[in-house]
């Protein structure tokens, strides 16, 4: 029978010599090394869609990124893009995140491994180092980390700061009066703050495990609480090395004016002002004012509520380790339990609890990415589990089954790894490269808006305009492009573009604006769809004036042919005007009847389809709405009545009642 040999556990649960040996910082380079080549080899090859498309050329240019501004990032990055001589500046940005990961993974090796010498007091050095190579190589491997490190994101930096504060925090606790460790610890605090707001959540981890530290010391020491004053030099000086990164933010005043985009103009009389360089534009941006309403901080989610985001947190995590990794980290997480180490039970317990819960309550497109700190703590514990399995193995067996065990641990990276792979690998992708060269190729007039519902599919044009200097004179729109409520969605965005009198086009087919445009399709323009006006225009040949529960009223129709023989395709053509905004999505229908109510012809559909639905309508527009209906060619000459009317799918609950808007009468 075997035990692994450990040292005595100093009161506090840290052990004397917490160092760093050699072969560690040899494991975390030999760790950096592969994550990189992996890194390098899944990254994407070219300019992206979305946020990525955003920081591949903001940096370069040394612009302004949305809120908050990430300075740190732009400021790095543009040495970065500037010095690195492979590929082009997207590539160059993508190759960006991968070394940030790539330190983070190296550095993670490093926080696990004095993690855990902390937790079990030294011990086997083997066995930790070991662990902690697992733990981080399958953090690395983890598809939300590793999909980001092959990108141009933020996440990879914000990620390695949350690593370095920890390790760093770690190193602190040996000696809290060392004024140069306390400097270094706030000093990085400071700067991860500064670059992602979610670093907050380690505080209440942090500062837990301080206070439980100094607790156990004193209990396990039976001496009296400490009465020395408090050292307030030594704690001004801590907050004003948090409180020092922030004057990176000075780069968003200084540079504003310089940069192309701050302000755009789509007319004289129609300043898009993305960033206003004062005072309030300046705590709007870092604050992140815009996202203030994805934060339900004013109505707590309800039960019902709860439950699929906790499902989807969960999945998520299981996404990354498997169920397998996740056994191993609860493991963990019992022993931390079981030894009774609540200070290392505090620092992650709360950091982890503290990140996860912010999730809940924050709705954004992008949460997924939000978790990797809290995947981060989770390798803690699956590093602290390996231990435990091998330690146990070794209790029944011998030490050499104990380190035999451990070895065949690594076939979870490996196997996390060959399973995330394909999903994650972006080498091949150039969706977004693909997209936009053909179009620029185009013969665009000079001084066109182009139009998109989605931001995310803008930032490619953004990048070739500022990056490669190609058509600078195209003015690339899309919803929400500026707070005000007129660019809210894309109906409101065509038109203030209309307004203009600049060429406008949409750059993608969007089945359903037909209701609120009249679009134009040219071979030589493909796939920009031209706007030449609005769909109301003209006005409708037969006048109704009929209200559908005084929220929608039905101005007109128009109806062609204007004779109908049996067996003709008819196209009706209804003028809606809502009165009040619409909550709900609705679907419009005619029904074509005879003098005995049988139904002859029909047609149902949902006005706007998914770009411009009901919900989207304003009081006071105008819109059309064209139905196809083919008539029986069975059909019997004589007069029928038309009716039209919207309902709400699937719940088929009427917007008021059916409203009869004339008679067509068909031939033979």
């Amino acid at each position: 029978m075997g035990r692994f040999p450990g040292s005595p556990v100093a009161p506090e649960g840290i052990p004397a010599s917490a160092g760093l040996a050699p072969g560690d910082k040899w494991a975390a380079g030999i760790l950096a090394g592969l994550s990189a080549a992996l890194y390098v080899r899944t990254c994407a090859p070219s300019v992206l869609f979305g946020d990525s498309g955003e920081f591949q050329f903001v940096p370069y240019i040394l612009g302004i990124a949305h809120p908050t501004g990430y300075p740190l990032y732009v400021l790095l990055g543009w040495v970065w893009s500037h010095l690195l001589p492979w590929g082009d500046v997207a590539y160059r940005m993508n190759l960006f995140s991968g070394f940030w990961a790539a330190l983070t993974v190296g550095m993670g090796f490093l926080l696990v491994r004095r993690f855990l010498t902390y937790v079990l007091g030294g011990g086997d050095r083997f066995i930790t180092r070991v662990a902690a190579g697992i733990a981080s190589a399958a953090f690395a491997v983890s598809p939300t980390f590793w999909g980001q490190a092959v990108i141009a994101e933020v996440y990879t930096l914000h990620t390695f700061f949350v690593v370095l504060v920890l390790f760093l925090f770690l190193d602190w606790l040996q000696a809290p009066l060392h004024g140069g460790r306390r400097i270094a610890l706030a000093l990085t605090f400071g700067l991860a703050l500064s670059h992602h707001r979610t670093a907050l959540a380690l505080l209440p981890g942090m500062v837990g495990c301080f206070l439980l530290s100094r607790w156990q010391r004193v209990a396990d020491t039976s001496a009296a609480p400490s009465r020395a004053p408090f050292p307030w030099r030594a704690g001004l000086m801590g907050l004003a090395g948090v409180l020092a990164p922030w004057l990176l933010y000075l780069y968003l005043p200084l540079r504003a004016p310089h940069v192309p985009y701050a302000t755009l103009s789509l007319s004289p009389q129609q300043p898009l002002v993305l960033y206003a360089n004062t005072a309030q534009g300046l705590w709007a941006h870092i604050s992140g004012a815009v996202f203030v309403e994805n934060l339900r901080l004013g109505s707590w989610p309800t039960a019902e509520e709860w439950m699929p985001r906790l499902a989807t947190a969960a999945v998520g995590l299981r996404d990354q380790f498997g169920l397998v990794g996740i056994a191993l980290a609860l493991v963990g997480l019992a022993r931390l339990v079981w030894m009774r180490r609540w200070p290392w039970l505090a620092l992650t317990g709360f950091s982890y609890a503290a990140g996860v819960l912010f999730n809940l309550l924050y709705d954004i497109g992008d949460i997924a990415v939000l978790y990797v700190p809290s995947y981060l703590l989770v390798t803690l514990w699956l590093g602290l589990g390996l231990v435990t399995l091998a330690q146990a193995v070794a209790r029944v067996s011998t030490r050499r089954v104990g380190y035999g065990v451990l070895g065949c641990s690594l076939a979870l990276p490996l196997w996390l790894g060959m399973q995330h792979f394909p999903q994650v690998d972006r080498s091949a992708d150039v969706a977004a490269e693909a997209m936009w060269r053909p179009i620029l190729e185009r013969p665009i007039p000079s001084g066109a808006v182009l139009v998109s519902n989605d931001r995310d599919e803008m930032m490619p044009l953004w990048y070739y305009q500022y990056v490669a200097g190609r058509r600078r004179d195209l003015l690339g729109l899309f919803p929400r492009i500026v707070a005000a409520p007129t660019y809210r969605d894309i109906g409101g965005l065509l038109d203030q573009a209309l307004a203009s009198g600049r060429p406008v086009f949409l750059v993608k087919a969007m089945p359903g604006l037909e209701v609120k445009v009249r679009l134009e399709r040219r071979a030589a323009l493909a796939p920009l769809v031209r706007v030449v006006g609005p769909a109301a225009a003209p006005p409708p040949a037969h006048r109704v004036d009929a209200r559908l529960d005084d929220r929608m009223r039905l101005i007109g129709y128009t109806l062609t042919p204007g004779r109908v023989r049996a067996g003709d395709t008819v196209t009706l053509r209804l003028y809606w005007q809502p009165l009040q905004p619409l909550p709900h999505d609705y679907t419009s229908y005619v029904h074509v009847v005879d003098a005995q109510g049988n139904r002859i012809a029909q047609s149902d559909h949902r006005p706007g389809g998914v770009y411009y639905p009901t919900s989207l309508w304003k009081p006071g527009e105008q819109l059309c709405d064209v139905h196809t209906m083919t008539w029986p060619s069975t059909g019997q000459a004589g007069i029928y009545q038309i009716w039209t009317g919207m309902y709400r799918y699937p719940s088929m609950e009427p917007l008021g009642a059916a409203v009869r808007i004339g008679s067509v009468a068909v031939t033979p």
